[in-house]
Protein backbone atom coordinates (compact mmCIF):
# COMPACT_ATOMS: atom_id res chain seq x y z
CA UNK A 1 0.00 0.00 0.00
CA UNK A 2 2.69 2.74 1.04
CA UNK A 3 4.72 1.78 -2.51
CA UNK A 4 1.00 2.38 -4.25
CA UNK A 5 0.62 5.87 -2.23
CA UNK A 6 4.86 6.74 -3.14
CA UNK A 7 3.62 5.24 -6.64
CA UNK A 8 0.84 7.84 -6.67
CA UNK A 9 2.70 10.90 -5.35
CA UNK A 10 5.28 10.91 -8.11
CA UNK A 11 2.87 10.44 -11.09
CA UNK A 12 1.06 13.43 -9.12
CA UNK A 13 4.72 15.57 -8.76
CA UNK A 14 5.75 14.35 -12.20
CA UNK A 15 2.34 15.71 -13.77
CA UNK A 16 2.97 19.06 -11.73
CA UNK A 17 6.48 19.88 -12.73
CA UNK A 18 4.90 19.25 -16.55
CA UNK A 19 1.98 21.72 -15.69
CA UNK A 20 4.88 24.28 -13.59
CA UNK A 21 6.91 24.03 -17.09
CA UNK A 22 4.29 24.30 -19.56
CA UNK A 23 2.54 27.05 -18.21
CA UNK A 24 6.03 29.36 -16.74
CA UNK A 25 7.18 28.91 -20.78
CA UNK A 26 3.46 29.94 -21.63
CA UNK A 27 3.05 33.00 -20.12
CA UNK A 28 6.76 33.86 -20.50
CA UNK A 29 7.02 33.63 -24.27
CA UNK A 30 2.91 35.61 -24.44
CA UNK A 31 4.85 38.07 -22.51
CA UNK A 32 7.74 38.23 -24.98
CA UNK A 33 10.46 37.76 -22.66
CA UNK A 34 13.51 35.94 -22.88
CA UNK A 35 14.49 32.96 -20.47
CA UNK A 36 17.32 35.46 -19.48
CA UNK A 37 15.11 38.40 -18.97
CA UNK A 38 12.74 36.14 -16.51
CA UNK A 39 16.24 35.00 -14.65
CA UNK A 40 16.99 38.90 -14.08
CA UNK A 41 13.34 39.68 -12.64
CA UNK A 42 12.85 36.69 -11.45
CA UNK A 43 16.51 36.71 -9.18
CA UNK A 44 16.98 32.82 -10.08
CA UNK A 45 19.94 31.92 -12.49
CA UNK A 46 19.15 31.38 -16.31
CA UNK A 47 20.18 27.29 -16.52
CA UNK A 48 17.33 27.02 -13.36
CA UNK A 49 14.63 28.63 -15.62
CA UNK A 50 15.96 26.09 -18.67
CA UNK A 51 15.43 23.33 -16.53
CA UNK A 52 12.06 24.08 -14.90
CA UNK A 53 11.23 25.07 -18.68
CA UNK A 54 12.27 21.31 -19.21
CA UNK A 55 11.07 19.65 -16.79
CA UNK A 56 14.51 18.85 -15.42
CA UNK A 57 13.83 20.12 -11.90
CA UNK A 58 11.48 21.49 -9.27
CA UNK A 59 11.27 24.94 -7.44
CA UNK A 60 11.17 25.88 -4.18
CA UNK A 61 8.82 28.12 -2.52
CA UNK A 62 10.94 31.05 -2.94
CA UNK A 63 11.92 30.66 -6.55
CA UNK A 64 8.16 29.59 -7.40
CA UNK A 65 6.64 32.82 -6.27
CA UNK A 66 9.81 34.97 -7.59
CA UNK A 67 9.10 33.39 -10.98
CA UNK A 68 5.07 33.93 -10.50
CA UNK A 69 6.04 37.50 -9.26
CA UNK A 70 8.41 38.43 -12.21
CA UNK A 71 5.65 36.60 -14.70
CA UNK A 72 2.69 39.02 -12.83
CA UNK A 73 0.96 35.86 -11.68
CA UNK A 74 -0.48 34.59 -8.69
CA UNK A 75 1.53 31.38 -8.38
CA UNK A 76 -1.66 29.04 -7.99
CA UNK A 77 -1.96 30.01 -11.87
CA UNK A 78 0.90 28.60 -12.67
CA UNK A 79 -0.32 25.08 -11.38
CA UNK A 80 -3.03 24.97 -13.44
CA UNK A 81 -3.75 22.69 -16.60
CA UNK A 82 -5.06 24.68 -18.28
CA UNK A 83 -3.46 28.14 -17.05
CA UNK A 84 -7.42 29.54 -16.20
CA UNK A 85 -6.74 29.47 -12.38
CA UNK A 86 -10.37 31.64 -12.50
CA UNK A 87 -12.17 29.32 -10.68
CA UNK A 88 -12.45 29.05 -6.70
CA UNK A 89 -12.26 25.27 -6.24
CA UNK A 90 -9.16 25.41 -8.62
CA UNK A 91 -7.57 27.58 -7.20
CA UNK A 92 -8.54 25.72 -3.37
CA UNK A 93 -7.29 22.74 -4.82
CA UNK A 94 -4.05 24.09 -5.90
CA UNK A 95 -3.30 25.39 -3.29
CA UNK A 96 -3.84 21.83 -1.28
CA UNK A 97 -1.48 20.42 -3.77
CA UNK A 98 0.94 22.96 -3.11
CA UNK A 99 0.48 22.57 0.66
CA UNK A 100 0.88 18.35 0.35
CA UNK A 101 4.50 19.42 -1.70
CA UNK A 102 6.00 21.65 0.48
CA UNK A 103 4.89 19.28 3.41
CA UNK A 104 6.35 16.28 1.65
CA UNK A 105 9.70 18.22 0.89
CA UNK A 106 10.23 19.58 4.41
CA UNK A 107 9.44 15.91 5.59
CA UNK A 108 12.37 14.73 2.90
CA UNK A 109 14.51 17.65 4.26
CA UNK A 110 13.88 16.41 7.98
CA UNK A 111 14.64 12.94 7.27
CA UNK A 112 17.66 13.83 5.05
CA UNK A 113 19.23 15.86 7.75
CA UNK A 114 18.48 12.93 10.33
CA UNK A 115 20.11 10.53 8.07
CA UNK A 116 23.50 13.28 7.97
CA UNK A 117 23.08 13.35 11.62
CA UNK A 118 23.33 9.37 12.30
CA UNK A 119 25.98 9.31 9.54
CA UNK A 120 28.09 11.44 11.06
CA UNK A 121 27.56 10.15 14.66
CA UNK A 122 28.46 6.79 13.41
CA UNK A 123 31.87 7.99 11.59
CA UNK A 124 32.63 9.83 15.01
CA UNK A 125 32.07 6.57 16.75
CA UNK A 126 34.58 4.50 14.55
CA UNK A 127 36.82 7.20 15.29
CA UNK A 128 36.63 8.85 11.80
CA UNK A 129 37.94 12.11 11.81
CA UNK A 130 35.54 14.78 10.21
CA UNK A 131 36.32 18.19 8.73
CA UNK A 132 40.37 19.18 7.84
CA UNK A 133 42.80 16.93 8.46
CA UNK A 134 45.05 18.60 11.68
CA UNK A 135 48.71 19.34 10.58
CA UNK A 136 51.67 18.19 13.08
CA UNK A 137 53.33 20.87 14.40
CA UNK A 138 57.28 20.32 13.98
CA UNK A 139 59.43 19.63 16.92
CA UNK A 140 61.25 22.84 16.93
CA UNK A 141 58.26 24.78 16.66
CA UNK A 142 58.96 26.71 19.97
CA UNK A 143 62.79 27.48 19.56
CA UNK A 144 60.62 28.87 16.47
CA UNK A 145 58.21 30.69 18.03
CA UNK A 146 60.80 32.23 20.71
CA UNK A 147 62.84 33.84 17.71
CA UNK A 148 59.63 34.77 15.54
CA UNK A 149 58.83 36.81 19.01
CA UNK A 150 62.03 38.29 19.30
CA UNK A 151 61.60 39.27 15.64
CA UNK A 152 64.75 37.55 14.65
CA UNK A 153 62.58 35.85 12.09
CA UNK A 154 59.71 37.01 9.66
CA UNK A 155 55.88 35.32 9.38
CA UNK A 156 57.13 34.55 5.88
CA UNK A 157 60.48 32.27 7.08
CA UNK A 158 58.53 31.64 10.18
CA UNK A 159 56.09 29.50 8.09
CA UNK A 160 58.50 28.34 5.44
CA UNK A 161 60.40 26.24 8.23
CA UNK A 162 57.47 25.11 9.76
CA UNK A 163 55.86 23.68 6.51
CA UNK A 164 52.41 25.71 7.35
CA UNK A 165 50.82 28.44 5.28
CA UNK A 166 51.15 31.77 6.57
CA UNK A 167 47.20 31.77 7.99
CA UNK A 168 47.34 28.19 9.42
CA UNK A 169 50.24 29.40 11.34
CA UNK A 170 48.76 32.14 12.71
CA UNK A 171 45.22 30.28 13.90
CA UNK A 172 48.06 27.49 15.08
CA UNK A 173 49.58 30.50 17.29
CA UNK A 174 46.12 32.01 18.49
CA UNK A 175 45.40 28.60 19.92
CA UNK A 176 48.89 27.96 21.27
CA UNK A 177 48.40 31.07 22.95
CA UNK A 178 44.71 30.36 24.06
CA UNK A 179 46.41 27.00 25.56
CA UNK A 180 48.91 28.68 27.57
CA UNK A 181 46.71 31.27 29.01
CA UNK A 182 44.30 28.35 30.08
CA UNK A 183 47.52 26.50 32.23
Amino acid sequence: MACLFTFLEMKEQSDLIKTLSENIKKARETMHITQVKLAESSGVSVSHIVDIEECKTWVSEKTFSAIAKALNMEAHELLMPDNSGKNLLNKFLTDAVLELHYFLTQSEREANKKKQAEGIAAARARGVHLGRPTVKLPDNFSALKKQWEQGRLSIKDFAAKTGLKESTLYRRLRKNDLANVNK
